[in-house]
């Protein structure tokens, strides 16, 4: 009874599930067309999630009129069936299927091995058994193993037309019903009926859902280990059907055995740089124990946030460190960039001896530019043992830092003739398919297109799906005929509509669209409650075309531009279109959380030129706050926007006029269902803000504008403002207000009023060394405020501002402070002699020249931190006497200076 020994690879032990799916064809088309496109995107995605990869092996064509010819048609099907071993799919209806002939029997005899592998089958053909019941015999009834296997059958209640049904009482009519019968009886795989196209695909879907859960069951994971899937995942998603290039692969090698410590893939989009670094991930595996770190941030939750990559990496070496999943959320360090930046260095060098380490960084292009995140300055040194692969496009800004920096690139480049033949070949025959060699020059050779991988493999995912055999050589055509990479995934759009519409509607229109207008993507809760399409049609559309889009924070965009552009050519043009799909988001954003709002309504706002609603809802000083911190350069963009269209309407000074934020729900006036304009006197004032946040807004707006339109006298407006506010709180010691004195120290500097700045400068020093760590950037930079302003009071005695009577002061006693007190200073210092050095500098703090004072005291402790501890103490000090030498003379040097 048994069949001959399976000799495929173990699919469950490889995470694979390779499904064959059988039945009769041309009544069974909409099944089949319906499974294909509805059915098995949903279950790829399901499997995907557990890092497991799904192929359907779905023989409606794929034979080729040559091999036809051959009688090679039976060898292919029943090879297909042990490649899919243990999966199997049949479907019947009223339908026995094709026999053979025998002549067609003859060519199968002449030019295949099918009755030596399979000596079973001389009887079956003899008693004129279809194709369909040697398949379903073959895969699972003559089998002894255990088997994935489901039986659908076509309830008689569904409408069949006369042609696909056997005549009542004919032979074939009889088999058809011995064959049910038989696998009625048999007890181990299951038989269900539908009474529907929709129906049959539900029960396919629950079955194989639970299929996969019983084979690869997922448990609860942490955050942490969901991403770690969600990257895993993606990177073997890539290593499919892939054509290497050996000149590639072995630069990658190169670089790993060279002393460099950074490469820089690079190509334009789509060109297959993913693919590449993941099949040679996949073969280095095999042959080398280094470690590796691999994280992709266009397939990631980060949306690009640095501060969540750096956490991911710190999560990922602690797990090196430790050899154990150490976290089990991915903390945010928004904020603490410098804590989480040393934190990655140390834990970098803490692994140092623990062999080789290669991190992999792939679509850098898609980080977020917040704080220049774009010049990777977010990164730390790496140790030696430590390299480090960026992969990126060739226009974005990551690749000009990268050639700043001299760094070694790899250029992906179009694939040639030879590699497209071959891929067409490898990648068709993976799903039971082949075309004619005239075919696949053609997909080839004519025109450019399928140079870029992306588009080839799209062009083949086209073809592949599509059911009609004698139909194929014309959807070839169609998509060779594109005349460039737009074009051509217009015509995907074209055939997307006609699968996926939803009754009556612009299903798949608004669904593009309105992805397309948005800012960085939206919610799939978003999508669903705009075009009102039920979670079905959505789900079917997203999971067949999943490899176009991709998801970041939740929120679905396009992963590539080629499908943008054709979306906005296809539906967005002109204008008007276009600024429909964003009046709905517009609307729809009256009712949505203020996150959403302060994300997406300013971008809406900005690109349909409604200034008015724009500037009033930018007024809102939460709004400003969210976006300050999130983008300054998504702010500046709509600032510098309503500048540009009216400059006096709308005056940045509005904020000072301002004292509480807008009221969020007064942003819209909604009249019959249209979206209306909306002037400032809508806007409502509600009493909400402390004075100490509002000193925190104005500080921050300050900066802001004086940043974007270099406008100091606006700034210092809202500085002294601030300043009136301070007047009446008591929190004057705030770190916060360290900033505004170090702003309007700025001011007063680049005036040329240096002992005005020196006031504030000093001012903002005092703060933060009381309230802030030795090592906070703040207390850094305000100190060297400080210090440079003393540098130039001193050495420029012809300054432009008015000679004061310090000023003159200073003219007379410059010379003994330089030329008598500074050396014999630093002449005690050579000797050896510190503490007398020291001492000097503190009793000439009882004088009443004490910036001279504090330049030479400046220079001392700064030549002291060069001498290593061993030499400092032979010489009755220390480095850390040194470190409280320095803050005690600040600490009485202010004193002084306040008195």
């Amino acid at each position: 009874m048994g069949t001959r020994k399976r000799l495929q690879p173990d699919l469950i032990e490889n995470r694979q599930i390779r499904i064959f799916i059988s039945s009769t064809f041309k009544d069974m088309m909409p099944e089949r067309d319906y499974l294909i496109n509805k059915i098995f995107p949903e279950l790829k995605r399901y499997c995907q999630e557990r890092d497991v990869t799904l192929f359907e092996l779905d023989l409606r064509w794929g034979v080729s009129e040559e091999e036809s010819k051959q009688g090679r048609t039976v060898e292919i099907c029943l090879e297909e069936i042990e490649n899919t071993h243990p999966f199997f799919i049949g479907i019947l209806g009223e339908r026995y299927g094709w026999t053979l002939t025998e002549e067609e029997q003859a060519l199968m005899k002449a030019n295949t091995r099918v009755f030596e592998t399979y000596p079973w089958i001389t009887d079956m053909l003899s008693k004129g058994t279809s194709i369909t019941e040697i398949e379903i015999q073959h895969g699972v009834l003559r089998s002894d193993e255990n088997l994935n296997a489901h039986f659908y059958f076509r309830s008689p209640e569904m409408e069949t037309p006369a042609e696909f049904r056997e005549k009542e009482g004919s032979i074939e009519a009889q088999k058809l019903k011995n064959l049910k019968k038989e696998i009625c009886e048999q007890k181990k795989y299951p038989i269900q009926n539908y009474t529907s196209i929709e129906d049959l695909g539900k029960q396919v879907e629950h079955d194989f859902k639970a299929l996969v859960d019983k084979l690869f069951p997922q448990g609860v994971l942490s955050e942490l280990e969901k991403e770690r899937l969600q990257q895993k995942a993606f990177l073997k998603s890539r290593t499919g059907v892939y054509i290497a290039n050996p000149a590639y692969m072995a630069k990658l090698d190169a670089f790993v055995k060279s002393n460099s410590s950074t490469l820089v893939i690079t190509g334009k989009s789509g060109i297959g740089k993913s693919a590449l670094i993941a099949n040679w991930i996949q073969r280095r595996k095999k042959q080398s124990d280094e470690h590796l770190i691999y994280y992709s941030v266009s397939n990631s939750e980060s949306g690009g946030d640095y501060r969540k990559i750096t956490q991911w990496l710190i999560n990922e070496i602690e797990s090196l460190a430790k050899n154990a999943y150490m976290r089990s959320a991915i903390h945010d360090f928004s904020g603490e960039k410098d804590k989480s930046k040393k934190k990655l260095e140390e834990l970098l060098f803490s692994i140092e001896n623990k062999g080789k380490l290669l991190i992999v960084l792939d679509d850098v292009n898609q980080l977020m530019d917040v704080e220049n995140a774009k010049r990777l300055n977010w990164l730390p040194t790496f140790p030696k043992n430590v390299k480090i692969i960026y992969i990126t496009r060739q226009n974005d800004k990551t690749m000009e830092v990268f050639q700043y920096r001299g760094y070694e690139t790899l250029v992906v480049q179009p694939l040639n003739r030879k590699e497209r033949k071959q891929l067409t070949t490898e990648y068709l025959k993976v799903f039971g398919k082949s075309l004619l060699p005239e075919q696949v020059n053609r997909i080839a050779t004519e025109g450019s297109i399928t140079e870029n991988t992306l588009v080839l493999r799209t062009f083949l995912e086209e073809i592949r799906v599509f059911g009609k055999h004698e139909e194929v050589d014309k959807r070839i055509n169609n998509y060779l005929s594109a005349k460039d990479i737009e074009s051509f995934f217009d015509r995907m759009l074209e055939r997307i509509e006609v699968v996926y519409s939803y009754r009556e509607t612009n299903f798949v229109k608004d669904v593009f669209s309105l992805i397309a207008v948005s800012r960085v993507g939206l919610s799939e809760t978003t999508l669903l409650e705009l075009t009102g399409a039920p979670l079905l049609y959505w789900s079917q559309l997203f999971n067949a075309i999943s490899i176009h889009l991709e998801t970041r924070n939740r929120l679905i965009t396009f992963s590539h531009q080629f499908l943008r552009d054709a979306v906005q050519k296809r539906y967005l043009f002109p204008k008007e279109k276009e600024n429909k799909y964003r009046e709905q988001i517009v609307i729809y954003l009256k009712s949505s959380s203020a996150d959403l709002q302060y994300n997406e309504l300013p971008h809406q706002l900005y690109e349909m030129h409604a200034w008015d609603e724009l500037y009033t809802f930018l007024l809102d000083f939460d709004v400003f706050e969210y976006i300050y911190d999130k983008d300054k350069s998504e702010l500046g963009k709509y600032w510098k926007g309503l500048v540009d269209a009216d400059k006096e309407k709308y005056s940045t000074r509005k904020y000072l006029d301002i004292e509480t934020p807008v009221k969020r729900n007064a942003m819209f006036d909604i009249h019959g269902g249209e979206f209306t304009g909306l002037s400032l006197s809508h806007i409502t004032i509600v009493s909400d803000i402390s004075p100490p946040v509002l000193v925190k807004l104005y500080c921050k707006i300050g900066q802001f504008f004086s940043t974007l339109f270099a406008n100091d006298e606006l700034s210092f407006e809202y500085y002294i403002k601030t300043l009136n506010i301070l007047e009446n709180i008591s929190d004057s010691n705030h770190p916060n207000t360290a900033v505004l004195n170090n702003n309007i120290g700025i001011f007063y500097a680049k005036r040329g009023d240096y002992l005005k700045a020196f006031e504030y400068f000093q001012k903002a020093t005092i703060i933060v060394e009381k309230e802030l760590d030795a090592n906070h950037p703040n207390r850094i930079s305000f100190r060297e405020n400080l210090n440079r302003v003393l540098t130039i009071m001193n050495e420029s005695k012809t300054s432009s501002f008015e000679a004061t009577p310090t000023q003159n002061a200073l003219d007379k006693t410059g010379t003994y402070y330089n030329d008598i007190l500074k050396p014999r200073v630093m002449n005690l210092l050579n000797n050896g002699e510190i503490s007398k050095a020291e001492d000097l500098l503190f009793e000439n703090l009882e004088t009443n020249f004490l910036d001279d004072i504090f330049e030479i005291a400046y220079e001392f402790y700064k030549k002291l931190r060069t001498y290593n501890n061993a030499w400092l103490v032979e010489h009755n000090f220390s480095t850390q006497e040194v470190e409280d030498g320095w803050k005690d003379f600040q600490r009485e040097f202010f004193k002084r200076r306040q008195t």
